[in-house]
């Protein structure tokens, strides 16, 4: 099954037309929101997956699972193949609602196996030095 090389949450790529690299902004590590409940813009989930032998032009799908300090959780699910060695995943998330202050975790799997999470902490503006 294809490996899962990284998976970061930013606010942003951007793929040079020319060289096909890939260039991440603004890692999301945290949120500082100053009333609650808000809506973040929106943040890029970014994906790098290596193929095993077998897996050239197999279907799979990534499951990504956004939990939001309240518990509340929003699934969102993408085809992936991966015709040479490696592909990229990168999927776009606009308004995300966050209730309230503390964890916002994206977790991620592959054929419903869990592979990584990511965690964004998120505070009250007056709180942020704290810690």
């Amino acid at each position: 099954m294809a490996r899962l090389e990284f998976f970061v949450v930013a606010e942003s790529v951007s793929i040079d037309q020319l060289t096909n690299k890939l260039s991440v902004f603004n890692v999301l590590e945290e949120v500082r929101e100053e009333e609650f409940p808000t809506t973040l813009l929106g943040c890029v989930v970014v994906s790098l997956w290596n193929a095993e032998p077998g897996d050239e032009e197999r279907d799979f799908q990534i499951q990504l699972e956004m939990v939001a300090p309240d518990g509340q959780t929003r699934p969102f699910e993408q085809n992936l193949r991966i015709p040479r060695r490696r592909t990229r995943s990168i999927l776009q998330l606009r308004g995300i609602p966050v209730p309230c202050a503390g964890e916002l975790v994206f977790r991620i799997s592959l054929n419903n196996e869990y592979k990584a999470s990511h965690v964004v902490h998120v505070v009250r503006d007056d709180d942020a030095g704290h810690g």
